[in-house]
C-alpha cells in the first residue's frame, strides 16, 4: 500500500495542503492491474515524507501478515511511536470500512475469470488474442505435423533446385 496525495484547499488551515489517500495497486491472475483507494486519510500535518512512507510500509506488512502471530518482537519497533499509532489507526479504519475485503473479493473474482478462459473439456481458448501468436502457430505446426511433412519433402526440393542451378561444363 502506498500514499497518493494531491494539493487541495484545507479549510481548517485556510491554505492549500496535501490531501492523502491510501491506495493499493495489484495484479490479478490474468495480469490486469487494479488500483483501489483503500482509505481517504485527509490532510496530515507534521509528518515527514519518510513517516508517510513508513506508514505505507507498515500497512503493507499488516496486509501481508494478516492472522499471523508475531514470533519475535514488534515489527514496527524501528518506527516512531506516532507512526506506529497511525499505522494501527489507518488499518483499523480500513478493516471497519471493508476495503481490505474488497481487494480479496476482487482477486477471487479474477481467479474465477481466469479459470473460465480455457474450457478444459474442449481445450477451446475464449480469449485468443491474449494467447500469443507465436505459441498458437507452434501448436498448429505440431498438431498438424507440418514440420514432418516439410522435412520429408525438403530433400526432394533441394536436389531438384540444385540440378537446375548447377553450372554446366562447356568447352
Amino acid at each position: 500500500m502506498h500514499f497518493i496525495s494531491e494539493i487541495r484547499y484545507n479549510p481548517q488551515a485556510g491554505c492549500e495542503a496535501k490531501y492523502y489517500r491510501i491506495k493499493e495497486t495489484f495484479r490479478d491472475r490474468l495480469g490486469k492491474v487494479h488500483s483501489r483507494i483503500m482509505l481517504n486519510v485527509g490532510f496530515l500535518s507534521g509528518f515527514r515524507p519518510e513517516d508517510i512512507r513508513d506508514i505505507g510500509k507498515g500497512l503493507t506488512y499488516l496486509y501481508d501478515h494478516q492472522g499471523e502471530q508475531e514470533v519475535f518482537s514488534n515489527p514496527f519497533a524501528r518506527y516512531s511511536e506516532r507512526v506506529q499509532e497511525h499505522i494501527y489507526k489507518f488499518w483499523q479504519a480500513m478493516v471497519e470500512g471493508g476495503s481490505i475485503d474488497v481487494v480479496k473479493r476482487c482477486l477471487k473474482e479474477a481467479d474465477v475469470k481466469a479459470r473460465q478462459c480455457i474450457v478444459a473439456d474442449t481445450m477451446r481458448h475464449t480469449e485468443v488474442r491474449d494467447m500469443g501468436a507465436e505459441w498458437l502457430c507452434l501448436q498448429a505446426v505440431e498438431q498438424l505435423s507440418i514440420l514432418n511433412r516439410v522435412r520429408r519433402q525438403a530433400p526432394k526440393r533441394v536436389s531438384a533446385a540444385a540440378k537446375r542451378s548447377a553450372p554446366t561444363a562447356s568447352c
